[in-house]
């Protein structure tokens, strides 16, 4: 199962058990007509490891690049190790625009946007 940070998904129907601990313990947003969302409250280790129970398939949590909004797999990320993802995951960059000579630049242009 691939899930992106930031986007609407889907899961097959689960027991009323499943939704609750889904929703109520992990905090994953729903919503009746688009679905799941994670938000800065929801607890990913929680979410993946009922995910994973209850589908027994693994989970692959992408976040998306706060400049390019392409998905970016958190690891094949090199600061992985040191970050904190799970808390703020609108600050992760690309491998393409993290190489990119402007990406300093880019990062604050779209970081004054956000913030307006």
């Amino acid at each position: 199962m691939i899930i992106v940070i930031g986007e609407w998904f889907w899961i097959p129907h689960v027991g009323e058990d499943v939704f609750r601990n889904l929703v109520k313990d992990a905090h994953l947003q729903y919503d009746k007509s688009l679905g799941f969302q994670f938000t800065s409250d929801t607890n990913f280790d929680l979410v993946t490891a009922i995910f994973e129970n209850a589908f027994k398939e693994n989970v692959k949590i992408f976040l998306k690049c706060f400049i390019c909004n392409e998905p970016v797999e958190c690891e094949e990320c090199r600061y992985n190790d040191v970050c904190q993802s799970s808390k703020i995951f609108q600050s992760c960059i690309c491998k393409k625009c993290y190489s990119n000579a402007e990406s300093l630049s880019l990062y604050s242009i779209r970081f004054t946007e956000f913030a307006d």
